[in-house]
């Protein structure tokens, strides 16, 4: 049976790699459906979804993951939270963009800077230039490896305590910003 799913793996991956979206969807459903736990089957679900610009399902496929894995632990490197927040931002969901980015530098502080870099592009888009300015410098201290467990710890909380119910109220604001890594 592993031999099968290794099979059936390396068909959908040489499928999505020719461009052949569909019928890798179909490859990698396939597997999902063998092995419902299958992470790395939904995050190719994902991509296929995505290049045929069907976010819904892409996100769909996100979720389903982040179900098996709500700590994000599976892919530090490209992370599902950013994932999501990437799909969020394709979708045109700017506040869902911004929970995910937000979850992702939760759960991955050290990791990469790709979502601090959506969520200060994101505090540009809205206007926030200082909110935005704070933001550039957290990455700066997370590219020097400065930001410690507690910093984690408050950007959790930071997570934890904004309203979720409107952009304005779920964006980290300036003084968020500065409480979370110190006077920057």
């Amino acid at each position: 049976m592993k031999a099968e799913m290794t099979s059936i793996q390396k068909k959908g991956e040489s499928l999505y790699r020719g461009g052949d979206y569909s019928g890798a969807v179909a490859c990698f459903r396939q597997l999902v459906e063998n092995d419902p736990n299958y992470i790395l089957g939904y995050l190719w679900l994902s991509d296929c979804h995505r290049e045929i610009r069907d976010y819904h399902s892409a996100l769909e496929d996100i979720a389903a993951a982040l179900k098996i894995d709500p700590a994000d632990k599976s892919f530090p490197d490209d992370g599902l939270y950013k994932t999501r927040g990437q799909l969020c931002l394709y979708k045109g969901d700017i506040l869902e963009a911004v929970k995910a980015f937000q979850e992702s530098i939760v759960h991955h502080p050290f990791a990469d800077v790709v979502p601090f870099n959506y969520l200060q592009a994101t505090y540009e888009a809205v206007g926030w230039k200082d909110e935005s300015e704070v933001v550039g410098k957290l990455k700066q201290k997370m590219r020097s490896l400065v930001l410690t467990e507690e910093h984690r710890r408050r950007v959790y909380e930071l997570c934890e305590a904004c309203n979720r119910n409107s952009l304005e109220k779920s964006l980290w604001k300036v003084h968020d910003l500065k409480r979370v890594c110190g006077a920057v």
